[in-house]
């Protein structure tokens, strides 16, 4: 169908479109993951990125309960996750899976136990016991002093 289309727009003297260019090699592997401003093509360029895996996933741990947090559809965080995946082998895709996830519930549980932290010292610090005028019951049945 395309050569035919040709073949008529060169018989009709119109204008060709012009050539496809030519695709050029990719000089390394694709962008798999931007995080910070770094691109992670590869596990090395997260480790070089964070100075260890360890402290990579503990950033990613950060960005994923962000991520939890803030979306509403709850296929983001799972397709976030898969782009995660894709930099460690299929073999090791699993273990990521826990580890990630683990780090994640550790890192929310320390948030909450935070918050929980701080509405006590505000609810202590700001608002002091009140003590109530005693009821007309009370003032009716007490004992006479």
């Amino acid at each position: 169908m395309r050569l035919h289309w040709n073949r008529v727009r060169r018989a009709r003297g119109l204008t060709m479109p012009l050539p496809p260019t030519p695709r050029k090699r990719p000089l390394g592997p694709p962008v798999l993951l931007a995080i910070d401003g770094h691109c992670i093509r590869m596990r090395s360029d997260a480790e070089a990125a964070y100075g260890s895996w360890d402290a990579f996933l503990d950033r990613l741990a950060e960005v994923t309960l962000r991520v939890i947090e803030d979306c509403t559809d709850a296929r983001s965080s799972i397709l976030f996750f898969a782009e995660v995946a894709r930099i460690v082998p299929d073999a090791e895709r699993a273990d990521l899976h826990r580890d990630l996830r683990d780090r994640v519930q550790a890192l929310r549980d320390e948030r909450r136990a935070e918050g929980l932290r701080r509405m006590k010292k505000a609810r202590n610090a700001v608002a002091p016991r009140v003590t109530r005028p005693p009821s007309i019951l009370s003032r009716l049945f007490r004992r006479a002093a």
